[in-house]
């Protein structure tokens, strides 16, 4: 089953969950996705190209979802030839910058342009939705949709006195996020030996 939005996942839920409103589904959803995106910075995203001026160390970048930054993956500088001929900017070492949240990129001196490169910066993150985030990329949300059910049914289903209350299937959605969170980690190491790098939104 395909899914685009929270509200995709309600029919998935409602069997176990009697009385349990649509609120408050959504609201263990946004709390599953984000609990999901700490646990293991399995989403990512590529950002748009920022422009480099010359002498300029500081820069501000926001992703393009209802997403906090956590951190920065991988950061490249681009030159116009190289971007003129379609290639992508080298690859800068950790050490060289600084990510100060919310928003704020520092350079080091080290990396202070030379001259203006239009989309000279190149930037991918580690993202984490905001816990009010109604959407998440669909392709991020049908290859997870197994762990952020469970979190999501382990949360609602321990709360007590609740007509759905039920430790038991708690425990056992428990599991099913748990083991999620083991494969979402144990991609990101496969992806990362092969090259490759995740989702782009």
């Amino acid at each position: 089953m395909a899914v685009n939005r929270y509200v995709d996942l309600y029919p998935l839920m409602t069997p176990e969950l009697p009385g349990c409103t649509e609120p408050m589904m959504l609201q263990a959803l946004q709390r599953s996705m984000r609990q999901f995106c700490i646990d293991t910075e399995a989403w990512w995203e590529t950002l748009d190209s920022v422009n480099l001026v010359e002498d300029q160390t500081e820069y501000n970048i926001n992703s393009t979802w209802d997403a906090e930054i956590k951190r920065i993956k991988e950061l490249r500088i681009n030159t116009e030839d190289n971007i003129a001929a379609g290639n992508k900017g080298a690859i800068q070492d950790h050490e060289l910058y600084e990510f100060i949240t919310p928003d704020a990129l520092i350079l080091d001196d080290n990396l202070k342009p030379a001259e203006d490169v239009t989309g000279g910066l190149e930037i991918e993150v580690r993202i984490i939705p905001s816990i009010t985030a109604s959407s998440v990329d669909p392709t991020f949300l049908n290859d997870w949709i197994d762990a952020i059910l469970g979190w999501t049914m382990n949360y609602l289903m321990s709360m007590t006195h609740k007509k759905w209350s039920n430790s038991d299937r708690a425990a056992y959605h428990m599991v099913q996020y748990l083991k999620g969170v083991s494969n979402a980690k144990a991609e990101k190491v496969r992806k990362r030996r092969e090259g490759h790098f995740g989702l782009t939104a």
